[in-house]
């Protein structure tokens, strides 16, 4: 569960993310299984990702569980817009990826949120948020889908 990551990378105590920085605010979102961060970055930003998990309701089906956490993310990620909204190929029967970007202390940020349902009868909700400087982003955006890779669809 995202033990391991690329070179260059560092996992983080969710706990010691500076109070009232950016990190702090991720950090404290429910479900928190594991942060990362970019050890080096650029224009004071260090690339970040964040893996949640969380139980599905009952009453919801996989597809109304996914846009719910898609709306859930424009609402708690500051500033934030919804720019895209896709399939993505995983083994699970239901995987999105959504693209947000934001303004964040006069930097332009692009976020991908990969979101996904594991898990008979127990269903649970799995989400990879990787957010890096938008110019960045098609370098970002590999290095996101390879750690996406070592994650696994089921916990």
């Amino acid at each position: 569960m995202m033990d391991m990551l690329p070179d260059g990378w560092a996992l983080i105590d969710p706990g010691e993310a500076r109070s009232g920085s950016p990190l702090a605010d991720i950090s404290a979102t429910p479900g928190i299984q594991r942060v990362g961060v970019a050890v080096q970055g650029s224009d004071d930003w260090h690339d970040t990702v964040v893996l949640t998990s969380t139980d599905v309701p009952d009453d919801m089906t996989d597809r109304q569980w996914l846009s719910a956490a898609v709306d859930e993310s424009s609402r708690t990620l500051p500033g934030s817009y919804v720019v895209d909204v896709t399939p993505w190929s995983m083994d699970a029967d239901t995987a999105i990826v959504a693209t947000l970007v934001s303004i964040v202390d006069g930097r332009s940020l692009t976020t991908f949120q990969w979101t996904w349902v594991a898990g008979e009868p127990r269903r649970v909700s799995y989400c990879l948020t990787g957010t890096c400087r938008t110019e960045d982003c098609g370098l970002a955006l590999d290095t996101f889908v390879d750690i996406l890779g070592t994650i696994g669809e089921g916990q």
